[in-house]
C-alpha cells in the first residue's frame, strides 16, 4: 500500500503477479449477484448505494472461488486441455487432477489452481495464441499438428526475471542498469 500524497486517508494498492481472467466476470449473472453481501440486500435498487465508495471490498472465500473459476473457465475447460498443453502427456498428475476436477472441487481448491505454474503458463499461452489467432507473430503462418494443437509457441520476449529488473529500473529503483 502507498499513501495518496494529495488525499489524506486514501491509499493505493500496488498489484503484481496476478493471473488475468480469460474473460470479464459479470457483476451479476441471470439477475444473481456474484457477491453474498449484494445477494443479501432486500431491495435490489439499493445495490448502487451499498457499493458507493466501496470499489475495494472484502468478499467471502466461496464468492472469490466462484468468481475466479468463472474468470478462468476457458483455461480450465477440458475442451482446451490439448490446445493449452494441459493434457495428460504434458502435465504432472497433480495438475491434471486440478484441471479434470468438477467445478465444485475446482472452487474448493482455487488457491492451488491460481498458484499452479502449468495452469498459469496455459493461461498465458491462451492469451498469446488468441491475440495472434494461433499464428506465428513473425511469419503469420498457422500450423496445426495432427492432434489439433497449433504449433505456435507462446513465450515472453524478455525473461520474467529480467522484466522485473527492467520494471524496477523504469521506476527509478535500480540505476544504472544495462540490458546487455
Amino acid at each position: 500500500m502507498e499513501n495518496d500524497p494529495e488525499r489524506p486517508g486514501y491509499s493505493y494498492a500496488l498489484m503484481s503477479e496476478y493471473l488475468p481472467f480469460d474473460r470479464p466476470v459479470p457483476f451479476a449473472d441471470g439477475g444473481t449477484y456474484a457477491e453474498a453481501a449484494l445477494r443479501e440486500l432486500t431491495d435490489p435498487s439499493r445495490v448502487g448505494a451499498y457499493l458507493q465508495g466501496k470499489s475495494v471490498r472484502t468478499i467471502s472465500d466461496s464468492d472469490f472461488a466462484t468468481i475466479a473459476c468463472a474468470g478462468l473457465a476457458e483455461t480450465l475447460s477440458r475442451e482446451n486441455a490439448l490446445r493449452l498443453v494441459l493434457d495428460p502427456g504434458q502435465v504432472d498428475p497433480d495438475t491434471l487432477e486440478l484441471v479434470r476436477a468438477p467445478p465444485e472441487e475446482q472452487a474448493r481448491r482455487i488457491e492451488q489452481i491460481l498458484l499452479n505454474r502449468k495452469i498459469r503458463d496455459a493461461n498465458f499461452r491462451r492469451q498469446v495464441c488468441d491475440a495472434y489467432d494461433d499464428r506465428c507473430a513473425v511469419t503469420g503462418l498457422r500450423i496445426v499438428n495432427g492432434g489439433g494443437r497449433a504449433e505456435v509457441q507462446a513465450a515472453h520476449i524478455w525473461s520474467v526475471a529480467l522484466a522485473g529488473k527492467i520494471q524496477r529500473r523504469l521506476a527509478g529503483v535500480v540505476q544504472p542498469f544495462d540490458l546487455a
